[in-house]
């Protein structure tokens, strides 16, 4: 801009009367106060009216001279605005049944229940048909081992104390996968009470919440209009798991029924981890 010369400049300058650069010179001379008398563009005025433009920033098209668009008019009050924003603020918004009872407080409650189905039935029956005489196979054939070696004298061969220590590695291994299958079972189980039970029952309820306030609202006969027999699950459980105390099956399951969904359940700490046995008797050989 420092370069830039007077009949550049003024050409520039929005807002000024005339096309040639004279013209529009002498309109801005005079609407910046003509302050060497009449307009004769010569270098004095010229110079002047240049340094003001630089300085002033007459580049910008708000100069006083330029009018300004009018502000838009006030929207209209609507006098009914009053009434009605003071009686919307009295309505209580529909609450969501998912903020009233989130769906992982729900499936929480099955998780208990699930669990204590668990311990109470599938876990004895497992360690006792399965577990325990497994553990019972591989800590006797290790003593076998052991004693035959030592009858025979090959305990004393390196070869044969690696064949006791592989064989002893390959039972805890054995034991870790025996576990690791009745975990396996009981997240299957875990996943067939959330699919078969438990989601049905909750989206049975939202169903029914949406229509009405949320007033003492329980399961009562655990399933509603979802088609689920809780009966038809005491049989299948106890069929799947070898259960004969169906009775006091069926009132766990029952029990189910009689949880309040207003109320959130106390915090448990699902422990699904599998005891382990004594260890030591295979450790011993390694």
């Amino acid at each position: 801009m420092a370069s830039e010369l007077f009949y550049q400049a003024i050409q520039k300058v929005p807002g000024l009367k005339g096309s040639r650069y004279q013209d529009k010179g002498k309109d801005l001379y005079y609407k910046m106060g003509a302050p060497f008398g009449a307009y004769k563009g010569n270098l004095q005025q010229n110079s002047w009216l240049l340094n003001g433009i630089r300085k002033n920033n007459y580049y910008s098209a708000s100069q006083p001279w330029n009018p300004q668009p009018a502000a838009p008019p006030a929207a209209a009050i609507d006098p009914r605005a009053g009434i009605a924003d003071a009686t919307l603020n009295k309505v209580e918004p529909i609450k969501n049944f998912q903020d009233v009872m989130p769906r992982e407080t729900w499936y929480g409650v099955f998780d208990e229940w699930t669990r204590n189905f668990a311990n109470e039935y599938v876990l004895p029956e497992w360690q006792e048909q399965t577990y325990n005489p497994a553990m019972e196979d591989m800590t006797r054939g290790l003593g076998n081992l052991n004693q035959q070696m030592g009858v025979s004298g090959a305990w004393r061969s390196g070869t044969a104390q690696d064949s006791l220590r592989r064989a002893a590695e390959e039972s805890i291994k054995e034991e870790g996968l025996l576990r690791q299958q009745y975990q396996s079972d009981i997240a299957k189980l875990r996943d067939q009470i959330k699919t078969s039970w438990a989601l049905p029952t909750y989206e049975d309820q939202m169903r029914g919440f949406s229509g009405s306030p949320l007033t003492g609202m329980n399961l009562g006969n655990a399933g509603g209009d979802t088609g689920i027999n809780a009966q038809q699950m005491v049989q299948n459980l106890s069929s799947q798991y070898g259960v004969t105390n169906t009775n006091k099956l069926g009132e766990l399951i029952s029990g189910l029924g009689d949880w309040d969904p207003t109320q959130t359940p106390d915090a448990t700490t699902y422990d699904w981890r599998v005891p382990q046995g004594n260890m030591s008797l295979l450790e011993q050989y390694r």
